[in-house]
């Protein structure tokens, strides 16, 4: 995961999101990469993808706080984008 931080902390999103999809698939049991997918995901607003992943994250790990902070901001996205306030 170390090297998706890296692109994500240059602002490379694409090649953070692929890092991170890759860390998924070698690590499934890993949250922390859950996360950062749905974090990535929320960038260019793809709401669904990123709410599916941390879903997983909280499926691994429901008793994070960083994972609830990262579905409530997939939410207010949702709402915002929808129009509600």
């Amino acid at each position: 995961m170390g090297i998706g931080n890296s692109y994500y902390a240059l602002k490379q999103i694409d090649k953070a999101g692929q890092a991170f999809y890759q860390a998924t698939i070698d690590h499934p049991d890993a949250a922390a990469a859950f996360n950062n997918l749905a974090q990535v995901y929320l960038e260019p607003h793809r709401l669904d993808e990123a709410r599916d992943a941390i879903q997983q994250a909280i499926h691994l790990d429901g008793e994070s706080p960083i994972y609830r902070e990262t579905q409530a901001a997939i939410g207010k996205e949702h709402w915002r984008q929808h129009g509600y306030h």
